[in-house]
């Protein structure tokens, strides 16, 4: 991976990456089958992801027309007695015909069209272990059943072993010996905010703002926790709310579990905007609104919109940012829910928040306009007293937090010291 020399005409290519053509064998042909066309890349820089070993591609195999053919019939439809020229596979083609050219000819396929999928499926297909103890009585969908697929697929499904994965990859025991990634990110944000302001900014002077927007946010995640789970009695877990899905045990989403999802998602994507919105908006009106109002979940266009955001770094925002992530890992004593307590999102978003707010003020001060925006007089301060109706803070916390100060570059960094 290179890039390209100044001057070069590549260079002025964004977020595209171009394949040499020179070479014994080209680059395409060592991946996935050479259609690399439109796909969607991930890059890491960090040299620590960097593979220890390189292995030479494999060899491409010429393939006869002939074999060719055979896979094909013997892997469609290879339930039908009569193969390829079966009713429903001709159905088939034909209307893949149709759907191909249906921008050219404006004739679409209807639903009604395709042929029913068949109840008996091959066990590899299975979206969970074929025995269950308990059905669901909501199950949506076909109820399909599964028989035992004698070729690879089905060899292959059957030699994997779950359980074994579980216990022994899983679920084993992970060393916790020297600091954790929480404690080597603190310690690294603490050192380069200290380096890039110079000691101007404390997270201590928006710790209460901070502590209220906390209580605030884990109160509508608990909120979601009951209302959007089937059983009152067992609220869904903070990763089901955080994803935005509802998991089953079964391996496939009741009808109803399927709709709450769906709305699930939409209203932590609604928390999590506003959360952002309250930490990083450069000037916040003499009302902080609350969350659950027409001002906060009117629209999606948010502050955070460079377009409309100051071109200076915030100090507002940074030390917002930095109060949160602190306040967040200090664990809640105050809560009337035990699952409160435990509760971790809010300093993970906040973690965020503060690493862009810090990443914006970094690239500023090597360009030479390192300057931040200092908060105005209504801003200093507790937030007003129209923001966060009804929420206690309830008695205050010691935050005392001592970070390691480590150099992280001896432990995992996950790659976030690259940007800063």
């Amino acid at each position: 991976m290179r890039t390209p020399p100044v001057g070069h005409p590549l260079r002025s290519l964004r977020n595209c990456i171009a394949f040499s053509q020179f070479g014994k064998r080209d680059l395409h042909s060592q991946l996935s089958g050479g259609d690399l066309d439109g796909d969607l890349y991930n890059i890491i820089w960090d040299r620590a992801a960097i593979p220890k070993r390189v292995y030479t591609a494999a060899i491409i195999p010429v393939l006869h027309r002939s074999l060719l053919a055979d896979r094909w019939r013997d892997t469609i439809w290879p339930d039908d007695p009569d193969g390829t020229v079966g009713v429903d596979c001709i159905a088939l083609s034909s209307l893949h015909s149709t759907a191909v050219d249906f921008s050219k000819t404006g004739i679409p396929v209807t639903q009604k069209e395709i042929p029913k999928v068949p109840r008996f499926r091959p066990d590899f297909l299975a979206p969970a272990p074929l025995h269950i103890s308990e059905d669901d009585e909501d199950m949506a969908g076909p109820n399909h059943q599964y028989y035992k697929w004698e070729k690879i697929l089905g060899t292959l499904y059957r030699n994997v072993d779950e359980k074994q994965i579980w216990d022994e990859d899983i679920s084993r025991v992970v060393s916790k010996r020297g600091p954790s990634v929480w404690d080597q990110f603190v310690g690294l944000m603490q050192r380069k905010i200290e380096d890039y302001t110079h000691g101007t900014v404390s997270w201590k002077t928006r710790r209460a703002d901070a502590k209220r927007l906390r209580d605030l946010y884990e109160d509508t995640v608990m909120g979601a926790m009951n209302q959007y789970s089937d059983n009152f009695m067992l609220p869904l877990t903070e990763v089901e709310v955080f994803c935005g899905s509802i998991f089953n045990k079964s391996g496939s989403q009741t009808r109803r579990q399927k709709d709450n999802s769906k709305k699930l998602k939409a209203e932590f994507d609604r928390l999590s905007e506003w959360l952002v919105m309250q930490m990083r908006r450069k000037h916040r009106p003499a009302e902080n609104p609350e969350y659950g109002t027409a001002g906060v979940n009117g629209s999606a266009a948010t502050e955070d919109d460079s377009a409309t955001r100051v071109p200076i770094a915030n100090r507002e925002a940074l030390e917002m940012s930095y109060a949160c992530l602190m306040v967040g890992l200090v664990q809640n004593h105050d809560v009337d829910y035990e699952h409160r307590a435990d509760l971790q999102s809010f300093k993970v978003i906040a973690a965020s928040v503060l690493l862009k707010e810090l990443t914006e003020l970094a690239n500023r001060a090597r360009g030479g306009h390192g300057q931040m925006v200092a908060p105005t007089s209504a801003d200093d301060g507790d937030v007003g007293g129209g923001g966060y109706v009804g929420v206690s803070s309830g008695p205050g916390a010691a935050y005392a937090y001592n970070g390691y100060d480590v150099d992280v570059g001896q432990y995992p960094n996950y790659g976030y010291t690259q940007y800063i």
